[in-house]
């Protein structure tokens, strides 16, 4: 299945949280982001098909980075998808199936959801990130991530995900 189309992280959340799907231009240091949320209509809209859920859509607007009345094709430019890559191949060779590359060619290509694009700068080996941009209503974004260590009971496993031989 499609990440985005994954609901599983709405499950339980409230109060104006929100789920994205980002795919990475890591060499421009550009992030896509869509929200997993879709109004009704769309294939993944019963994670949140409640009445208590408070999350509204932005109205809409215009721009490349934001959400329109008509979802823009062209959201992503040509030369960040070929840094970004097909994310139908992005898994390990032996993973792969028929059925994964089918549900990724049915997949409908332009879904209307808000979209945010974001730059990032990380510094101290990726123990602080900072996000810049602009969200879907036109709000300045700048937020700021660092890593916090924590000393855990448990040792770190040395089994290393994805590299079983």
């Amino acid at each position: 299945m499609r990440d985005i189309e994954r609901t599983f992280e709405f499950t339980g959340t409230g109060g104006g949280q929100r789920v994205f799907y980002y795919q990475a231009d890591t060499v421009n240091q550009v992030l896509y982001l869509q929200d997993k949320f879709k109004e009704r209509g769309g294939r993944n809209f019963a994670a949140r098909d409640g009445a208590e859920f408070q999350h509204k859509p932005a109205d809409n607007t215009t721009g490349n980075n934001l959400k329109s009345n008509e979802p823009d094709p062209n959201w992503i430019p040509e030369e960040a998808l070929s840094n970004i890559g097909d994310e139908t191949y992005k898994i390990d060779p032996r993973a792969s199936s028929t059925r994964r590359i089918r549900e990724y060619a049915d997949a409908p290509v332009n879904e209307k959801r808000n979209r945010m694009i974001l730059n990032y700068q990380s510094s101290d080996n990726g123990a602080r990130v900072i996000l810049t941009g602009i969200d879907e209503n036109k709000d300045s974004l700048h937020v700021v991530l660092d890593r916090v260590h924590k000393s855990y009971t448990l040792s770190e496993s040395s089994i290393q995900a994805g590299k079983y031989d």
